[in-house]
């Protein structure tokens, strides 16, 4: 676990080791890589898989670009938010994206996929989208592609905040106009 904003884990959470630092694209007093991060761990050495549940507030982009493929492989599963899908429609940043998801996609499959429902829904220029995603992916080499779900949400999702409605995966996103 890393979290700069707290000083320790949460009461009866205990992670095999915690680091009062962001983690992002350098290495400073309040930041470190995700490369350094994992390797500085002591079960780096043993070759055994990581899982990395992320949350952090749109900074996944330039992290996840900036770790090496030595370090990306090592996590058999991702958990994660994406943010800032509302900046999507703007070339720049959209670049950005795209160089997310194909370093991602090259050795992850998205397995599960679900709008964060405190968020809400944008549209941009016709396409609807969730201003926040839940992806789950899994790396390539733990399974083969099973197919596509195409009944959102999932008869197993829940909604992320209990009290808010469910927000529905807009169709958009995994179900294509016929040609």
């Amino acid at each position: 676990m890393a979290d700069y904003e707290v000083n320790k884990p949460p009461m009866n959470f205990m992670p095999s080791s915690f680091t009062k630092k962001y983690v992002g694209t350098v290495n400073d007093e309040m930041f470190m890589t995700m490369d350094k991060w994992v390797s500085d761990q002591n079960e780096f050495a043993s070759g055994k898989d990581f899982i990395l549940q992320m949350d952090i507030e749109g900074w996944e982009y330039s992290t996840l670009l900036d770790v090496s493929e030595e370090v990306l492989k090592r996590f058999r599963m991702i958990v994660m938010e994406v943010h800032d899908i509302e900046s999507w429609g703007h070339p720049p940043f959209f670049r950005t994206v795209e160089a997310f998801f194909a370093k991602l996609l090259q050795h992850f499959y998205v397995v599960h996929n679900h709008p964060n429902n405190f968020c809400g829904v944008i549209n941009m220029g016709g396409f609807e989208a969730p201003r926040v995603i839940e992806l789950t992916l899994l790396r390539k080499d733990r399974s083969d592609v099973l197919g596509f779900c195409d009944t959102f949400p999932h008869p197993l999702d829940a909604p992320c905040v209990p009290s808010y409605k469910e927000l529905p995966l807009p169709k958009g996103w995994y179900q294509f106009p016929k040609n």
